[in-house]
């Protein structure tokens, strides 16, 4: 407010009288998102110290993920804050929004637990890289570091190689989360039009801003104004800019 900044204020906080009385909504039982949290730590921990073990198991929780998603109430409105920079439950809260975006769009089930299986490995490849990438900005990055950041979508999508029960939808996601309708994304700079894949692109970047997963870590409402704002960082695709203002219809920022 002009008026405010006049008088060299340059924060105001609003205490709210009733916050003590509220229960925030998550998206599931905080009980149950911890328990999702160390069965994807254990799993994907097996995979990397017992030379490929298979990840056949995140079938049963990506199939769990999806019926928790369903029996929510389909208005419910659903509390979300800022969180740490942890792999793993930077992995499982993609996969709730990624899941819970589909079905706001009314897509088949099939289609849901492709989904849910391409989040819950999306990020695989990110446990064989060397480079720092929690809370930090990759805009000034080395070229060597930023090379070594960037393959980690490659090397995830390779180390799913063997995995035949993964459909190649849930594959495709795992190799493109990180390209964007305007092609400057990476590993390849593809124009993905599959909705799978601009969904968990959208959620990814949206769970990776507020909890500083490969980026600098920002607030809420600042997270959903860049999405809304198309503001060049994210290049989200129209399409794509409307599915997510259906979905943050049912955010609220805490």
């Amino acid at each position: 407010m002009p008026l405010i900044e006049s008088l060299g204020i340059e924060s105001v906080i609003v205490e709210d009288p009733y916050e003590n009385y509220e229960s925030p909504n998550s998206i599931v039982d905080p009980a149950i998102f911890d328990k999702y949290v160390e069965k994807v730590r254990r799993l994907m921990e097996s995979h990397i110290y017992h030379d490929g073990k298979s990840l056949k198991e995140f079938e049963i929780i990506a199939n769990d993920i999806v019926h928790d998603i369903n029996d929510m109430p389909y208005d419910v409105i659903v509390d979300i804050k800022e969180s740490n920079s942890d792999l793993y439950e930077h992995t499982v809260m993609v996969t709730l929004l990624s899941v819970l975006v589909a079905r706001k769009l009314k897509l088949d089930e099939k289609r849901k637990y492709n989904i849910a299986v391409g989040c819950l490995l999306h990020d695989i490849g990110l446990r064989f890289i060397v480079t720092r990438y929690k809370n930090r900005d990759f805009s000034n990055a080395n070229p060597a570091e930023l090379f070594e950041y960037k393959k980690h979508t490659i090397l995830g999508y390779s180390a799913l190689d063997e995995e035949s029960w993964i459909a190649p939808i849930s594959m495709k996601m795992v190799l493109s989360h990180h390209e964007n309708m305007a092609g400057t994304g990476f590993p390849m700079k593809q124009k993905n039009k599959e909705l799978e894949c601009r969904i968990i692109q959208a959620c990814d970047a949206f769970d990776s801003l507020i909890s500083g997963m490969e980026c600098k870590r920002i607030c809420v409402q600042e997270a959903i104004n860049q999405i809304k704002e198309n503001n060049g960082k994210l290049m989200l695709h129209n399409r794509l800019n409307l599915m997510l203002d259906k979905n943050i219809s049912i955010l609220q920022v805490i």
